[in-house]
């Protein structure tokens, strides 16, 4: 089932994570829900570094792999209603490592580093806060980080303390190794540093002068440790921005996983009437071919559900889905997204 994603819509902040969501889904994850009543999905013998792209806009914030953590370790999560602190505890347990709750970030890695990590990231909050004007601007920026394949760390940290106008030093401290290609929703420049560098327990110190590369302090104590946002949160946090958001994709998936893809990155739950489906003959695992250029929402859900026949309507937040015949105000396909 070949899926190919072109280019997805400039200024969504999660166009990325969108890719990576699709391409898992493809491989066989179930159709992930999440509401008030908790996270809806199944996932069976994905390696665990494929996973952290599906579960980010789950737990609202990025799911980030450790370095040290094996990514090919085989996954299987069955969430029944689960929140998304019980999800990750799961996830944890089958991996043998710490989750880590961070402001910016959901971290996957060796135990004992918790305290330390979030600490840490106390302390560049303040560094941030205190550095000078066009410094401070820069490393505030956020962008989503993009790590190509054997890309070395040391390399990394050169061209991104160049790209913020300043320098860094200490590098001799970070092993030499080559990286996994890593792609990220965006965070800020000073919180990517610190996640690359959390690898080898170092952190970037962000002084008057320049970053800094130094340990992370195995004694530190966060005064307020973060926590995982509630669910509603989460689903809030991934509404896109604009809601004239436009779509450029080319791919054949099952249905259901489709439409659950976008239903995730649009900040939408969705609702398929499976009995009408079985009513009409139609298996809401059909592989689904889609090609659309700078398309609105509507267009894209069209795009989906008008080969098989089927409808789809918008009300409120929910996405549904149906093969009957569709009720009245449904919202017309067109130029502009659906109301709420």
């Amino acid at each position: 089932m070949p899926l190919r994603i072109h280019s997805l819509p400039s200024g969504f902040l999660r166009s990325r994570a969108f890719v990576s969501t699709l391409l898992l889904l493809v491989a066989g994850v179930s159709t992930p829900t999440a509401s008030g009543q908790g996270i809806v999905a199944t996932w069976r013998g994905l390696a665990v570094g494929e996973l952290t792209a599906a579960l980010s806009p789950l737990i609202g914030r990025p799911l980030v792999l450790d370095a040290r953590v094996d990514p090919t370790t085989p996954i299987t999560l069955v969430a029944d209603g689960l929140t998304p602190e019980q999800l990750l505890n799961d996830l944890a347990e089958q991996t043998g490592a710490e989750v880590v709750v961070l402001r910016e970030s959901v971290r996957l890695g060796p135990a004992g580093r918790r305290a330390s990590l979030q600490a840490a990231e106390e302390q560049r909050t303040e560094e941030l806060r205190s550095a000078p004007g066009d410094l401070r601007r820069s490393l505030a920026k956020r962008e989503p980080p993009t790590w190509t394949a054997a890309a070395t760390p040391r390399d990394l940290l050169k061209e991104a303390a160049i790209a913020a106008g300043t320098t860094i030093t200490g590098l001799e401290q970070v092993p030499h190794d080559h990286l996994r290609q890593t792609i990220l929703p965006e965070i800020t420049t000073a919180a990517a540093l610190d996640l690359l560098l959390a690898s080898y327990d170092l952190r970037s110190a962000i002084t008057p002068e320049g970053l800094k590369v130094v340990p992370l302090d195995p004694h530190a104590q966060p005064r307020k440790p973060p926590q995982l946002p509630a669910l509603a949160s989460a689903q809030r946090d991934r509404m896109p921005e604009n809601a004239s958001t436009r779509f450029t994709l080319e791919a054949a998936a099952p249905l259901d996983q489709l439409l659950t893809a976008i239903a995730m990155q649009t900040g939408l739950t969705l609702q398929l009437d499976t009995a009408a489906f079985k009513d009409a003959g139609i298996d809401p695992a059909t592989i689904v071919r889609v090609a659309v250029k700078d398309a609105s929402l509507p267009k894209l859900l069209d795009a989906v559900t008008t080969p098989l026949g089927i409808q789809w309507t918008v009300t409120g937040k929910v996405l549904g889905v149906t093969a009957s015949s569709p009720p009245s105000g449904r919202e017309p396909a067109g130029d502009e997204p659906p109301r709420d």
